[in-house]
This record gives C-alpha cells, sequence and structure tokens, in this order.
C-alpha cells in the first residue's frame, strides 16, 4: 500500500467513524471546502483528484485530536486505536471528557449535542446513558463511545 493509499484510507476510516459517511460533515469539521474534501476521495487517476496532504492531515489531526502516528498506522490498526483511546474525540468534546471542563460546562456540551442528534442517533445513546447512570465506574469505557455517538451533531 502506497503512502497515499494508505493515507485515503485513513481519511475515510475518519469520515466513517466520526461522521458516520458523510463527506460534507467531515469538510465542516475539518475546516476544508465541501468540494475539495469531496474530490480528496475521488481515484487518483481522475481528472480534479485532490492528493492527502500536510494541511489536511493537520486539520484532521486538530478536529479529531487523533492518537499519536495516526498517519503512519496500517487501516485496521488506526480502526484499533480509535477504537481503545479515550483521547481520540473531536476537540470540541475534548475538555469534557478529560476534566479540563467544570460539570455544568460539560452537561451543556452534551445537551447541545442530544438536541443536534438525530433519531438513530439518540436510539444508540440511550442505552449508553441508562448504562452509564446504572454503572458509573464503567464511564472510561461508555463515554469515549458517547463521545465518537455525538461528534458529528455537536460540531455541525
Amino acid at each position: 500500500m502506497t503512502r497515499a493509499e494508505r493515507w485515503r484510507s485513513l481519511l475515510v476510516l475518519l469520515r466513517d467513524i466520526f461522521c458516520r459517511g458523510n463527506q460534507a460533515q467531515l469538510a465542516r469539521l475539518i475546516g476544508k471546502d465541501g468540494s475539495y474534501v469531496n474530490r480528496l476521495f475521488w481515484p487518483p487517476e481522475k481528472k480534479g483528484a485532490k492528493g492527502i496532504g500536510p494541511e489536511v492531515i493537520d486539520a484532521c489531526n486538530r478536529a479529531f485530536n487523533l492518537p499519536s502516528g495516526y498517519w503512519d498506522m496500517h487501516p485496521d490498526q488506526a480502526a484499533s486505536a480509535l477504537g481503545e483511546q479515550a483521547g481520540f474525540v473531536p476537540a470540541t468534546l475534548a475538555p469534557a471528557l478529560h476534566g479540563s471542563a467544570s460539570l455544568p460546562q460539560a452537561l451543556e456540551m452534551l445537551g447541545r449535542a442530544l438536541i443536534a442528534a438525530d433519531d438513530l442517533t439518540l436510539d444508540q445513546v440511550r442505552p449508553l446513558l441508562a448504562r452509564l447512570v446504572d454503572e458509573p465506574t464503567r464511564a472510561p469505557e461508555i463515554v469515549p463511545r458517547l463521545a465518537v455517538l455525538l461528534a458529528g451533531p455537536a460540531q455541525g
């Protein structure tokens, strides 16, 4: 796998995990034009296709608080790292998860994310919130999963 192919696969992984496959949402989260981001996913041989470079990588690192070395990982390894590491959450949710936000600020962030969430996301979030209430010692496992589910709407 070439570096360009690996980076494209890693960008697809970010799009699928944080944006539920929505390229427009990815563009908003990384602060890039939607048409530019769409062209990042075109086959390289297609006229107008764009390659992933340092500017896109930096934007993704800022938006998603990616694990160290993310862009050097094999896509399978990266998927595992995102699933295991609590620090991968998007920057706007990171303060709530890393203790730099007060409890009222964290709850306000959660409320805004819930308001913005669609019905399918809410159906996935409800049992996790109930489990968190019933088993608060499982917070290190549950909170990152909640953050992934709510990340797109919370920043959109």
